[in-house]
């Protein structure tokens, strides 16, 4: 029998997608016996990928109870992207005070959408706010902001259903991003957070529904 090289790298990755891609239901128990016969690993990478995850806030550890999803209704995608806007409204305060376009290699909408589709989506959302946080000048806000979208990514999916012109929106962030016209990024990043609060009781219901695109 050949022994694998990295289990806990396999399990972290295999996790990672399925909770970002909405194959557990939201609130949903993640149990670590079950998980690593589906994953064909022993229990112990599982344990150790699933408390990884917990550490970035993408999986709630009930201490004595095990991981579970994070359970996702209205209020608390209301609060992620209330929470999401704080993070970009700070980082763009510091681009101001800096004065320094982002780097176009941070951000990169354009390449992503390139074959639009759910991952190339999140993926050009999570490109977007990235370049964003990192040229506030704030190494620990780029942590946050990047824990703040992981948990975004599964509804992130969706917004393309119910809000129009959204890759769109994003093209423009960027090239707002790229001048360094940060006044414009943060009216924009404004609408945006507002459009997505507008929206969360639709895209919660299509997450119940499981109305993802894969």
């Amino acid at each position: 029998m050949i022994r694998e090289k990295d289990p806990y790298g396999r399990a972290l990755g295999a996790l990672r997608t399925r909770l970002r891609s909405g194959v557990f239901a939201p609130g949903a128990p993640l149990p670590i016996a079950e998980l690593a016969r589906d994953l064909d690993l022993s229990p112990t990478p599982v344990r150790e990928a699933l408390a990884r995850l917990a550490g970035e806030g993408l999986v709630e550890d009930r201490r004595g109870r095990g991981y579970f999803n994070w359970r996702l209704d209205v209020i608390d995608l209301v609060e992620l992207v209330e929470l999401h806007g704080v993070h970009v409204a700070t980082a763009v305060r510091g681009a101001m005070a800096r004065g320094r376009p982002a780097r176009q290699e941070e951000t990169g909408a354009r390449d992503l959408l390139v074959g639009f589709g759910a991952e190339a989506f999140v993926a050009a959302s999570e490109a977007v706010f990235a370049g964003i946080a990192r040229s506030g000048g704030s190494h620990a806000l780029a942590v946050s902001q990047g824990q703040v979208a992981g948990r975004l990514a599964v509804a992130r999916r969706l917004e393309p259903e119910f809000l129009a012109g959204a890759a769109e929106e994003l093209q423009q962030l960027e090239r707002f991003c790229e001048t360094g016209a940060w006044a414009d990024v943060a009216r924009a990043a404004d609408r945006y957070h507002l459009a997505r609060k507008d929206h969360a009781a639709l895209i919660v219901a299509g997450l119940r529904d499981g109305v993802l695109s894969h």
